[in-house]
């Protein structure tokens, strides 16, 4: 009788039961008005699930939205066409009710207004020859080439 209760029993046989955690990180996340991606480490000891908030759903995605213990999950962000920031919340919730959030922010984009001078380069020595670009639409970015 001793011996079917301690076969029954896994406290009896020294097994540990590990308590649930739900880490991840960074916490934080921010994208510059381009479309871009992100990777956040995650760490559990049991199955989880990542969701996005709905106010970002609509410009913010997940590679994958569940796993099983320790990941690597990608995020991406579409293009940010706005003149203002926008943010939003991955969050994760493991299968033991734990829970872990990623604030997600991304930029503006950058509007010139007209007359406004955007120095590329500087000649350091001699003459140089000044350049100008006139356009809509023009971004820091589309200059740099």
């Amino acid at each position: 009788m001793i011996l079917a209760l301690t076969g029954c029993c896994p406290l009896a046989c020294g097994e540990k039961t590990e308590e649930p955690y739900l880490r991840v990180s960074p916490t934080r996340v921010h994208f510059s008005n381009d479309s871009s991606k992100s990777f956040v480490g995650v760490v559990c000891n049991t199955a989880w699930q990542a969701v996005v908030t709905d106010t970002a759903s609509s410009w913010l995605t997940l590679a994958e939205s569940r796993g099983d213990g320790d990941a690597t999950l990608a995020i991406f962000a579409a293009r940010n066409p706005a003149e203002e920031n926008r943010e939003g919340t991955v969050s994760f919730v493991s299968d033991d009710g734990l829970t872990a959030t990623v604030r997600v922010t991304q930029g503006q984009v950058t509007v010139y207004p007209d007359g406004y001078v955007l120095p590329i380069q500087r000649s350091e020595r001699g003459d140089s020859i000044h350049i100008v670009v006139l356009g809509e639409g023009f971004t820091e970015k589309d200059l740099e080439a």
